[in-house]
């Protein structure tokens, strides 16, 4: 999972969010509110599961760990 989500992240953010730790907070790395719904979609539409909207707002995903969480 984490792999797909930093393939995502380099693709969609840039190199730099694809290679953050884990719990690096990924907004000053250019995860914005655009950037956000687009990487939502793509892990979506990658892994075949769908996230909670308990996760939908920024804060909630703005680490690669809190992303991993959410896709379980």
């Amino acid at each position: 999972m984490e792999s797909t989500i930093r393939n995502v992240l380099t693709e969609l953010v840039g190199e730099e969010a694809g290679a953050a730790g884990k719990q690096d907070d990924l907004r000053p790395l250019g995860l914005d509110s655009v950037a956000f719904i687009k990487v939502v979609v793509a892990l979506e539409e990658a892994t075949g599961k769908e996230v909670d909207d308990a996760y939908l707002l920024l804060d909630a995903m703005n680490t690669i760990e809190k992303m991993e969480a959410a896709l379980q």
